[in-house]
């Protein structure tokens, strides 16, 4: 696909984005990412349905999974497991602390609780056992969290306590965060409020910190970041910890504002605290901007997203977006909660509502759905004439298949 591979050298070309493109035009990743792009196929959809079709949607069951394992035993199994290894912060189950981390989190939780809006999509970037995004889920109700972890017997932790719960507005992926991720993310219509890296930076190679700093800064109005100091002793990457130790001064490059919330003590070290910041601006704008991830160009066109303090993010200078991300995105990212079975049940849920109610709908994607702070949300639905023939027979079967695997698929 000469339009799509053309579209994605157009967006690392972005000057924000240079830095980043020049790593990764000069790795085989870039290979890779070319040759996926060539190879890819994609099937414009035919639009043939018919009452009976509607019929059938509507009486669509979808077959769930076994039983369910979270329980109890396996949460403190897993818990046993992370403590031989490592347990960094608290760990909490309906407001009650169930096992202690290394890490103090109450003090650095009432500094941060004050920057969450009450609206939004928050970004935890290495939430480790996940206590920030679940402060988040718990007390923001209204807030969609994006809890991004690589290890799995935290994000499993995490699973398993927002299942015990009930909590669906946050989503728990099992995913590596590279530069490379977040260019994936950066490429498409995303709205990010706030995203949160504590003491995350300085895990990542050291020549990427910088070039990671940017990209994640041209993605979001509010970026919290916490940062090791290198009196701390045996603080993991000491020499990017020693590097960069003034932070801050790389967040002023892209934020006019950048100030201080806090001086936390770590863990380490009683003696040192790490400092957290957090950088601010009243507007963003990002362009070259595909609709969702692998879009086949060159049938979608290209969107410009403002982000204003007063007005919240529109999309090429009209439409004001919902609170939510999309789902498709998301599955590019390896989701481990909410589970399989959730996604199923209310993505046909979420279809099967609108012919309920009358409307003659087309389009049924996984990439026309959002997820949002109160579950599942149809978008782009193109509702037409009832005369005209839309629903295609096996729409909801390829949904309810993707979405059984989460995992991108090409079904369409």
């Amino acid at each position: 696909m000469f339009y799509t591979n053309y579209y994605f050298r157009k967006f690392l070309n972005e000057s924000w984005l240079r830095p980043v493109g020049r790593f990764i035009k000069h790795t085989s990743i870039f290979m890779k990412l070319e040759d996926f792009f060539s190879k890819m196929q994609t099937t414009l959809p035919t639009s043939k349905s018919s009452t009976n079709t509607i019929k059938r949607v509507l009486s669509t069951k979808i077959t769930l999974g076994g039983g369910d394992t979270q329980q109890l035993d396996g949460l403190n199994g897993l818990i046993q497991r992370l403590k031989s290894l490592e347990q960094y912060q608290d760990i909490e189950l309906n407001g009650n602390t169930i096992s202690s981390g290394t890490r103090e989190c109450k003090s650095r939780w009432d500094a941060i609780k004050q920057h969450i809006p009450q609206r939004g999509v928050v970004l935890d970037l290495g939430s480790a056992e996940g206590y920030f995004s679940h402060r988040i889920a718990r007390e923001f109700p209204e807030v969609l969290v994006l809890s991004f972890e690589k290890d799995t017997i935290r994000t499993n932790i995490q699973s398993i306590i927002f299942s015990m719960e009930g909590l669906t507005n946050v989503v728990v992926c099992q995913t590596e965060i590279s530069p490379l991720e977040i260019a994936r993310l950066a490429s498409v219509v995303e709205t990010i409020d706030v995203i949160m890296a504590l003491s995350f930076l300085h895990h990542l190679p050291t020549y990427q910190i910088p070039t990671f700093l940017t990209m994640t800064a041209h993605l979001t109005p509010v970026y919290i970041v916490e940062f090791p100091s290198p009196l701390e002793i045996g603080v993991c990457n000491y020499s990017a910890v020693e590097r960069f130790e003034h932070i801050e001064e790389i967040l002023k490059r892209t934020y006019p504002s950048v100030v201080g919330i806090g001086n936390f003590r770590s863990h380490l070290d009683n003696n040192v605290q790490r400092k957290m910041w957090k950088a601010q601006r009243q507007s963003l704008t990002r362009k070259n901007l595909l609709p969702y991830m692998s879009a086949p160009i060159p049938f979608v066109r290209t969107h410009t997203l403002d982000f204003r303090d007063d007005k919240g993010w529109i999309l090429d200078n009209s439409k004001k977006l919902k609170v939510g991300v999309n789902a498709w995105n998301l599955l590019h990212y390896n989701i481990v909660y909410p589970a399989s079975e959730w996604w199923q049940r209310n993505s046909v849920d979420s279809y099967k509502k609108l012919l309920e109610k009358g409307h003659n709908v087309t389009d049924v994607r996984p990439w026309n759905l959002i997820i949002t702070p109160s579950g599942l949300e149809v978008i782009d639905s193109k509702d037409v004439p009832n005369e005209i023939i839309a629903l295609r027979p096996d729409d909801i079967e390829k949904l309810a298949a993707t979405f059984g695997k989460l995992k991108p698929q090409f079904l369409w």
